[in-house]
């Protein structure tokens, strides 16, 4: 018997190669959570250019640390869609309810955390402005004192600067232009109505999270006090016909929130 469990016995050379798989595999699961978000820089970084690839490719970046031990707020997508007789149904996601299985919940909820990113990094209309003359100042000053050097290297950061906002601008178009259109099919397929939808409406809804004070008074997830919302976009059915995003197009920033229900 045991001659045989001996020559069933991978070689030596195998064993040792499968074990160091097994050990790197491990080292690139753990390693994710450990820098996503960026953990101690001169430690994690170096180590996370050479195995992103890799966890790229196995799909294991995952960032464990949105989840604990301070997850900090939540945020859905609220949704209003009028029809064409002047009715209104309003929905959010993700959606407890109505989503199985659970992965695709966390999906939807991976989604309006997407969303609710981009469109916060959006800065106001005002604050783009002050910024812009900010910089036309100072060039202008630079090349009164004949600072040639200094007004072009501005002038480039802000023709930089610039361009970044507009490509933030179009991704965040774009995704929320796929959403409404997401949005609007399923409502098409689940509704019994004989009415063509109008328009739909946006809004990022905010949950903050009770302090422990708050919770111990009795205070729920659910209370009104701890929602927020703020419109985001407004489209009518016929503007998501369009394959493109017009230039002149923006979005509402994500600030001054309003108080809004929870759904």
């Amino acid at each position: 018997m045991s001659q045989v469990s001996q020559s069933s016995r991978w070689p030596l050379p195998i064993r040792i190669a499968v074990l160091f798989v097994i050990f790197a595999y491990l080292v690139i699961m753990i390693w994710a959570p450990l820098t996503t978000p960026v953990g101690a820089p001169h430690l994690t970084t170096p180590v996370e250019t050479v195995i992103a690839p890799v966890q790229h490719a196995l799909f294991l970046r995952h960032g464990y640390r949105f989840f604990a031990p301070d997850p900090g707020p939540t945020h859905a997508l609220v949704y209003e869609i009028e029809n064409a007789d002047g009715t209104k149904t309003e929905g959010h996601f993700p959606d407890r309810d109505n989503t199985v299985p659970r992965l695709l919940y966390h999906r939807w909820f991976m989604l309006s955390e997407t969303l609710y990113r981009e469109a916060s990094q959006l800065p106001a209309e005002q604050q783009f402005v002050a910024q812009l003359k900010r910089y036309e100042t100072q060039i202008a000053a630079f090349e009164k004192e004949g600072k040639t050097e200094l007004s072009q290297r501005l002038t480039a950061d802000r023709d930089q600067e610039m361009a970044q906002l507009e490509r933030a601008k179009s991704r965040c178009e774009s995704m929320l232009r796929a959403t409404a259109r997401v949005l609007l099919n399923r409502f098409r397929e689940s509704e019994n109505t004989n009415s063509e939808p109008k328009s739909i409406r946006l809004w990022i809804q905010t949950r903050d999270q009770p302090t422990a004070e708050e919770s111990i008074d009795g205070m729920e997830l659910t209370d009104p006090i701890l929602m927020s919302r703020v419109e985001v976009r407004f489209y009518q059915v016929d503007e998501l016909v369009a394959a493109t995003v017009p230039e002149t197009e923006s979005i509402a920033p994500l600030e001054g929130s309003v108080g809004g229900d929870d759904e």
